[in-house]
């Protein structure tokens, strides 16, 4: 057990590195008034439609397996997630790279999906986990400031 968790702790720094390596500061402080393409508003569209599938999926599997304290922890997960996520926007006031309005961070959509998806990958190991927090990284990547 500890190899595997020594496993996962190494892959878990891989990927922060990578993700930290990959985030370029050169376009964090301009605003994109580009227009959305069609392509690009339908991949939004469809990440923002994919976000509620892995708190589904997490609550399915506990209504399968008929455990009502687990789904009564990924509900309280759940809200407490998407209220930090309300709380930090209406704090923070981070401008939107398009100029919109100053409720960029942090993504509502990105805090609902990741919560189910570590709820998954907590309770049921990385065969659940992985995927979802596949579908997790369509749906950041989804969202109109990465285009």
């Amino acid at each position: 057990m500890i190899q595997k968790q020594n496993i996962m702790s190494v892959v878990r720094t891989v990927l922060a590195v990578l993700l930290l390596a990959a985030s370029s500061p050169d376009h964090a402080a301009s605003i994109n008034t580009t227009p959305l393409t069609s392509t690009q508003k339908n991949i939004e569209t469809l990440g923002t439609g994919v976000a509620v599938a892995p708190p589904l999926t997490a609550a399915g599997v506990t209504h399968y397996e008929n455990n009502t304290m687990e789904f009564a922890q990924l509900t309280a997960e759940t809200l407490f997630t998407a209220s930090a996520a309300y709380a930090l926007k209406n704090i923070l006031h981070e401008e939107r790279p398009s100029g919109s309005d100053d409720q960029s961070f942090p993504s509502a959509t990105s805090a609902l999906i990741f919560s189910g998806s570590s709820f998954l990958w907590g309770r049921y190991g990385w065969e659940y986990g992985l995927p979802a927090f596949a579908v997790g990284q369509f749906v950041s990547y989804s969202v109109p400031a990465c285009f």
